[in-house]
């Protein structure tokens, strides 16, 4: 029965010791992308302005160089999809589908690096402003 004792007792102390080895790994890197500034257009007048601001989580370190060598094609691709996406808009949506905004954006983000550089698009900010 000491010896049962012994040994739960030296596990207690080992087990901690172990956890405190093993690490998490780090969160994939972000990278921040310039802020987009999408009019509005309705009955060929402005209306006013999606203004969406976005991070990109790649899947590795070694990741960044690859989209940040590319930014601007990048950068191209989502322009491109939210002038087409917002030009579709109903004049009186009164709020953005951040859900379909962000699904557009990560398959723009596929189609110019592949499926596994980019993990997720995420917004920092996305307003609609009126004029």
């Amino acid at each position: 029965m000491r010896l049962v004792t012994a040994l739960l007792a030296a596990l207690l102390v080992l087990v901690p010791l172990c956890g405190a080895e093993a690490q998490a790994p780090p969160p994939p890197p972000l990278i921040e992308i310039p802020t987009f500034n999408v009019p509005i257009i309705a009955g060929g007048k402005p209306t006013g302005t999606a203004q969406i601001r976005l991070r990109i989580r790649v899947n590795e370190q070694p990741a960044v160089a690859k989209v940040n060598k590319d930014l601007a094609k990048l950068q191209s691709a989502f322009n491109k999809f939210l002038y087409d996406y917002l030009g579709k808009r109903k004049p009186d949506e009164a709020v953005l589908n951040l859900e379909e905004i962000k699904a557009g954006l990560e398959k723009e983000a596929r189609q110019v690096f592949g499926d596994k550089t980019i993990v997720a698009v995420l917004f920092r900010q996305a307003q609609l402003i009126r004029r």
